[in-house]
Formats: structure tokens, sequence, C-alpha cells
């Protein structure tokens, strides 16, 4: 199998052979790769409802085809209010629990300025 040669600067601009890792198109190399996103949808009765996925349009899809959970069927159709990007499923779903556990009004001041997203769990938004 051919293995990719990069250029790495860092090295003096010399040929850097990726010889380590999964291979490219392999199961794990697609999870490696693959990003995560906590995602926040506004319900129809005004309520917010919190989760993860890999696929923003292909969950917002299944919440409004009836296929997800029970709360939100129940009030469809939901509105995507709000996204963060992670680089894997654990740091997503970590994030999604801390979301959830913030009273309704930190959520509203999450999804009014997007910035609060990134440097809210560090102290620095006001």
């Amino acid at each position: 199998m051919h293995m990719p040669v990069f250029t790495d600067p860092s090295a003096g601009g010399y040929a850097v052979s990726r010889s380590s890792g999964p291979a490219a198109g392999s199961r794990a190399y697609f999870f490696m790769c693959q990003h995560w996103f906590v995602y926040v949808v506004r319900c129809s009765d005004g309520s917010l409802y919190t989760g993860t996925t890999n696929d923003i349009d292909a969950e917002i899809g299944v919440l409004n085809g009836g296929e997800g959970s029970a709360y939100v069927r129940a009030r469809l159709p939901v509105f995507l209010a709000y996204t963060e990007e992670y680089m894997n499923e654990n740091d997503a779903a970590r994030r999604a629990s801390s979301v959830k556990r913030m009273s309704r009004v930190h959520k509203e001041h999450l999804l009014a300025i997007p910035s609060l997203g990134e440097f809210g769990e560090f102290g620095l938004a006001t």
C-alpha cells in the first residue's frame, strides 16, 4: 500500500511519510476524522432541546420526521438554534451534558451570543 508523503515545514521542508495511524478509508480512520456537534433546537412551544450528532442536517430531519425522542415528537417542528463543533464524540457529549445542566436563562444567553459558547465555561463571558 502506498503511504502518502507530506512536506513538513517544521522539518525544513523535507518530505515526511505518514506511517502511523489508521489507513485512509478504514473504519478507524472514518471515526477519527469525523466531527461531532452539540446542537440546541427550539421546539414549537419555545422549549429548548440539546443533543449531539455527527450530521446536523440528518439529525434535524430525523427530529422533524417524528423519529426523535418523545419530548421532541410532542413539540414539532423544531428549529436549529445553536451548534458547537468538536473533534470527537466524547468532548461533544461532555459539552452537551454541561449545556443540559444550564438554566434556561444561561441557555438563552448562549443562543443569543454564540461567542459565549466558546468562552462561557471558562468564566470569561459576562
